[in-house]
């Protein structure tokens, strides 16, 4: 979830500088010679509610940074990006402004050095609401509750102010907030005072928060309904806009309940005065950790539209629980730098899975589908732990969504080993230990007292790749003997390096368990009499068994779907064939959980059409047509709701085998029993019924809005072959918002050109006015090229862009060439049809 957004931010700040002009000079170093030692900061979003609401919008701002130089410097850096300063002084004398945006950085210079030691700086500035970007931005698709919130995870508080948006810098920040006195303003503080201006604003001032990084700051502002309750004494407030006030109730039971369970299992309370919980209806499909308030960015994952049944459940709990759980690690004490994140996600994901275990039981359906879990099924080996974070490669990793998982799983390993006992104690010290201070990984391993835990995390966290684990049992002088052997997981020659970890397991026999520690590249174990039942576990993934010689891994559906997992990452990094992975696949099927093959019949699909026309094609056919047999029998049975919600994964499935006997049948099957219990989405349905050519149920299933679907680019995978006509899609076109607009015109007219063509040249001022007027050109050429809107001729296509008036007339002969291209590309493939000069 947070790793997701994580990653998405990082791009966005990676592109823009990109995008922006190179200075003259290097930036001056943003170090540890100036230290943040307070900040007062007073925003102000402007009194208009009548402005448009989903466009950007002017912020003023006016803070003042107390500093302290450990050395004379010249200037001061600071982290700004987007941001106009105004004017700037240090002790009122002004400073000269040099910006760098290509590091995201300005610097504020003197005349002279500055001197060494307290210093106060004051900046007066103007900034703007972000659209498309981390930052402050509007996430509301309700026109009558306007909202504003903050999204600065990702190094993006620099968007809105200049600072030190680094971890590692921790300050005290007084915040004041000026906006519609209509709004309610929201920060990581409660209000200390309220006052009403005569333009029809109010100023809201905030407590002062403890130290923080800046990325904790949240500001949201906007129209709000409210509910109120309490846990361990501590005062939890759910906002949601008017009107979702019962979907507020259900989420105010989750966050006080979460509060309550980490405040116990911490073994610290909570340390702030108030936690409250602000539920936008925007369309970015996450939630944010703010210290004392957690922003989720939408309504749909938490009352099950996103996805239903027990996997929607999940998904609604883990919304609330995981940043309450990160108000401990990565609030109360914080990362020291960007490759630390381990500490935000590796311990809180250890701890969500006890939250959930402990408050919602039923939603354990999978052991390991507990979402963190499921994620590392597709985890690439990477070097986990990052040195220097000022390198654009570096933060693209450790913001990944392969690499966050795998702390998730390292961790849970660990704790598997040591035990809750030991893991709860070593949180206690560590957090007592570094309380409102940014530590690093080192400093939480430190804290189990144990050189076994500082050798553990330098491997698993420093290393360039994971283990895997041959084990086998055998017979020796009337004594079950234990084998294991460890070596790199990337089979590339490369990568291959005389590497071991320190890997936990626990060897059971007879219902009697021990834990071992190998540290080296083989070890044996004596477990007793020969003929005992022996089982191994190493834990959650990694690490993963290549062979097993006689050894229980364990039984019934949940090793099943170890065995799949596993199966798939070895084939994936080439340590095992297909028929290895058709075995596990064909073997898990019955369970019904379709999910968690989807990735391993991707596979079998691709290498159907690489065999194709060859003389293992039928071979491969052969060996596949069983896990076809067992898919069309397992989707006509009864179902259960976790099953259910992966219904449309199965008709998918289906199709991808082949065709062999009951594929079309369970199809059908499938349509048919749409209506009789099954939680299938909208584009599910809709593929499914242009499957077997039913036209009134694609109609039927369509309304959803385009991010229902799952963005523009599932829209134009899902639809170019399956819509039957460009009139159908209609509700899909309309329910688009801004540039989505064009590029899903573009999309489904590819599959009816004429009428998407009449469509296009109808509404071409709509379609256009959301981009930017230097695109607007040039996304008209790509709507009519990718469409193909060819079928019309270039002279009519280019009365259609002589109605933009920001397309130049050397921007439009541009784009008519393009299509012309296209347009005599198409004679040509035409008249080759029908047998015409094809010169």
């Amino acid at each position: 979830m947070h790793v997701v957004r994580l990653a998405w931010c990082v791009a966005a700040s990676l592109a823009l500088l990109a995008l922006a002009p190179k200075s003259s000079e290097p930036p001056p170093s943003l170090g540890t010679n100036v230290i943040p030692r307070a900040y007062d900061l007073t925003l102000n979003l402007g009194a208009s509610t009548s402005a448009r609401t989903f466009g950007a919008r002017d912020v003023e701002g006016d803070e003042t940074i107390v500093v302290t130089l450990h050395r004379p410097s010249r200037a001061i850096a600071l982290n700004a990006i987007g941001i106009a300063i105004e004017r700037a002084s240090i002790d009122d004398v002004p400073l000269a402004v040099q910006s760098y945006p290509a590091a995201q950085q300005v610097a504020l210079r003197g005349s002279a050095p500055i001197r060494a030691g307290r210093h106060v700086v004051r900046i007066v500035f103007r900034t703007r609401t972000r659209t498309d970007e981390p930052g402050l931005w509007s996430n509301s698709t309700d026109a009558k509750a306007p909202a504003f919130v903050s999204l600065f995870e990702g190094a993006a508080a620099r968007t809105l102010f200049p600072s030190f948006d680094e971890p590692q810098f921790r300050a005290p920040i007084r915040l004041r907030v000026v906006a519609p006195a209509t709004w309610r303003a929201i920060s990581n503080m409660p209000p200390a005072s309220v006052r009403t201006l005569p333009d029809g604003t109010a100023v809201t001032t905030f407590r002062t928060t403890p130290p923080i990084p800046t990325y904790l700051l949240t500001l949201d502002a906007g129209v709000f309904s409210r509910v109120r309750g309490s846990a361990d004494g501590v005062p939890v407030t759910v906002y949601a806009r008017p009107g979702a006030l019962p979907l507020a109730r259900r989420v105010l039971a989750t966050a006080t309940a979460s509060l309550d369970f980490f405040a116990r299992d911490y073994g610290v309370r909570y340390p702030l005065p108030k936690l409250d919980v602000v539920i936008t209806s925007g369309i970015l499909v996450d939630s944010e950790q703010g210290y004392g308030v957690v922003n989720i960015f939408t309504e749909s994952v938490l009352d099950g539209k996103t996805r239903s049944g027990i996997l929607g459940e999940q998904d609604a709990f883990t919304y609330v629980a995981q940043p309450i759980a990160l108000q401990w690690f990565g609030g109360l004490v914080t990362q020291r730098n960007w490759g630390d994140s381990w500490l935000v996600y590796g311990l809180t994901d250890w701890e969500m899975a006890r939250a959930q275990h402990a408050l919602r039981p039923a939603l354990d359906v999978l052991p390991d589908d507990r979402g963190w879990r499921f994620q590392a099924a597709r985890v690439v080996p990477l070097r986990a732990h990052v040195v220097d974070d000022r390198d654009p490669a570096a933060l693209r990793m450790i913001a990944s969504s392969e690499t966050a998982p795998l702390w998730s799983q390292v961790t849970a390993m660990w704790a598997a080993f040591v035990g809750d006992d030991a893991m709860r104690a070593a949180n206690r010290r560590f957090l007592s230990n570094h309380r409102n201070e940014a530590a690093s990984v080192a400093a939480y391993w430190h804290a189990f007292g144990v050189p076994q835990a500082v050798s553990y995390e330098r491997a698993w966290f420093d290393g360039r790749t994971l283990p895997i684990l041959d084990a086998s049992l055998a017979c020796v002088e009337h004594r079950s003997i234990v084998r294991v052997a460890q070596q790199p997981f990337d089979v590339h020659a490369s990568e291959r390096a005389p590497t071991t970890w320190p890997v936990p397991l626990t060897l059971t026999v007879n219902g009697r368990t021990r834990a071992e520690l190998l540290t080296t590249p083989t070890a044996t174990y004596a477990l007793g009499a020969c003929g005992q039942r022996v089982v191994l576990n190493a834990g959650l993934r990694p690490p993963y068994f290549t062979r097993d010689h006689g050894i229980a891994l364990g039984a019934g559906a949940t090793d099943r779907l170890r065995e799949l997992e596993d199966t798939q990452l070895l084939y994936d990094a080439g340590n095992v064939g297909l028929p290895a992975l058709i075995r596990a696949a064909t073997a898990y099927v019955p369970s019904g959980d379709f999910f968690h093959v989807r990735a391993s019949l991707w596979d079998l699909r691709d290498a159907a059409a690489a065999l194709r026309d060859s003389a293992d094609q039928e071979r491969f056919e052969r060996a596949v047509a069983p896990l076809g047999r067992e898919l069309a029998e397992a989707v006509r049975r009864p179902m259960s709701p976790f099953e259910q919600n992966s219904a449309e994964a199965a008709y998918e499935f289906l199709s991808w085998v082949g065709d062999h006997p009951g594929a079309d049948r369970a199809r059908s099957w499938l349509l048919a029993h749409l209506d009789g219990g099954f939680t299938m989405t909208g584009w599910g349905r809709a593929e499914l019924a242009a499957q077997i050519a039913n036209a009134p149920d694609v109609a039927r299933a369509l309304p959803l809005p385009v991010q229902q679907y799952g963005g523009v680019e599932s829209i134009r995978r899902l639809y170019l072959g399956s819509l039957p006509s460009f009139a159908l899609a209609r509700p899909v076109i309309d329910s688009a918002r801004g540039a989505d607009r064009l590029e899903v015109v573009a999309s489904i007219g590819a599959r009816d050109p004429r009428d998407g063509a009449v469509y296009l040249d109808a509404h071409l001022g709509e379609l256009l006015a959301p981009l930017p007027p230097t695109q607007q050109c040039w996304a008209l050429r790509d709507a009519i090229v990718d469409g193909p809107f060819a079928a019309r001729s270039v002279s009519a296509w280019s009365r259609v862009f002589a109605r933009v008036p920001t397309c130049d007339a050397r921007t439009r002969r541009a784009a008519l060439a393009d299509i012309a291209a296209k347009w005599m590309l198409r004679e040509h493939l035409e008249r080759q049809l029908h047998g015409a000069d094809t010169r």
